[in-house]
């Protein structure tokens, strides 16, 4: 196997190999007790450039549509009526955006809210909307002239919620820990059960087949960077701590056919680098990692696209006021590649995907960033 600078170099004349091939035998004999070792790092060598150059993704900004209440901390999309629409979580309240063209999305309606939403989803005609003094209900059966129907007041800032449709349950989660919320009547939000953490959470997501909720957040003092804890709710009305695993942890999602959560956070207490981590969730008594890679930035949110078994994390940017979208293939979840990004003009917080034109939507400081990967 010729090395690069062989390669460059051409092939050596015939005079120099008379010459020189005493010393060539000898220097073969010696190599021969490292050979395995030399042949196995440029194989491994050639096998990851490889895999890396054949899933090389083009990743290009589409567009930006400013938000008329200011940057955004949440989205959600889905159909009402049989029509596409966007729902942007912003500094005043929500956005409602129409969105037959994805691209070129039209803001058709804004209502003012308690607080900035930090999580939405979505519960047939209605929008669950959480964040600040607590979670409001809001009827979105008119997009256009959005109502907000029903609000359940939290005791501490509400910072994320993950909703259980087959259940209709809301977990909802704020400083102070975490909270079961009854959805059974949308309208009228009951909530019936908690649980303290020692540590402040940030984000949260679902496990809905295992009745798990996947949490992370501070850890448990302050030589800890993060935690990711992994919360029983089979009884929705006494959620139990069942294990947990420390490491820098912001943002969250989950593989629930591989049994695999992905925990975007920083790589050191004070940089602005981050990491994304895969964690094996299959026991979750005993979650393990599995593999982590770095990423430029720090890493807020975490958007799935299964069919392609890709990740798309964002977060901020490594230069301050700028995010960061970068685009990792877990199909191997013991070697994760990254396979493209860019940097985008602000801090992005949150992510959803259109998968079937392989666009993510960015939530973030300019309003709505549209990605195409």
């Amino acid at each position: 196997m010729l090395t690069t600078m062989e390669q460059a170099a051409g092939p050596p004349k015939e005079s120099t190999l008379r010459r020189d091939s005493h010393i060539s035998v000898r220097v073969f004999v010696l190599l021969l007790g490292f050979l395995p070792t030399i042949v196995g790092c440029n194989r491994n060598s050639t096998e990851g450039g490889n895999a890396q150059a054949k899933r090389s993704l083009d990743v290009a900004l589409e567009a930006v549509h400013p938000s008329s209440l200011g940057p955004s901390f949440a989205i959600v999309t889905g159909r009402i009526k049989d029509r596409p629409y966007g729902f942007l979580g912003s500094a005043a309240g929500l956005v409602v955006l129409e969105m037959s063209d994805v691209t070129h999305p039209n803001e058709v309606a804004s209502l003012m809210t308690a607080g900035p939403p930090q999580s939405l989803f979505l519960l047939g005609d209605y929008l669950f909307a959480a964040g600040g003094p607590g979670s409001s209900i809001i009827d979105v059966s008119e997009p256009e002239h959005p109502v907000r129907v029903g609000f359940l007041p939290a005791q501490n800032e509400v910072r994320d919620a993950a909703f259980d449709p087959t259940r209709r349950l809301a977990v909802v989660v704020d400083f102070l820990g975490l909270s079961v919320v009854d959805l059974s009547d949308p309208a009228t939000p009951l909530e019936i059960g908690s649980m303290r953490t020692s540590g402040a959470p940030l984000r949260a997501t679902l496990d809905i087949a295992r009745e798990l909720a996947l949490v992370v957040g501070d850890g448990d003092s302050p030589a800890e960077t993060g935690v990711l804890r992994l919360i029983d709710i089979s009884d929705p009305t006494r959620p139990v701590e069942l294990g947990a695993l420390s490491g820098s942890a912001l943002g969250i999602a989950v593989d629930t056919t591989r049994q695999i959560a992905l925990v975007a956070g920083r790589a050191g207490a004070t940089t602005r680098a981050g990491s994304l981590q895969l964690v094996d969730v299959s026991n979750p008594r005993r979650p393990a990692r599995l593999a982590a890679i770095a990423i430029p930035g720090v890493g807020f949110d975490i958007a799935l696209d299964g069919r392609r078994n890709l990740a798309v994390v964002v977060g901020d940017g490594e230069v301050r006021g700028t995010g960061s979208l970068r685009v990792i293939d877990i199909s191997d979840p013991g070697r994760p590649v990254d396979v493209g990004g860019l940097d985008l003009p602000s801090r992005a917080l949150r992510v959803v995907l259109d998968a079937d034109n392989r666009l993510a939507l960015v939530a973030g400081g300019h309003g709505l960033i549209i990605v195409r990967y």
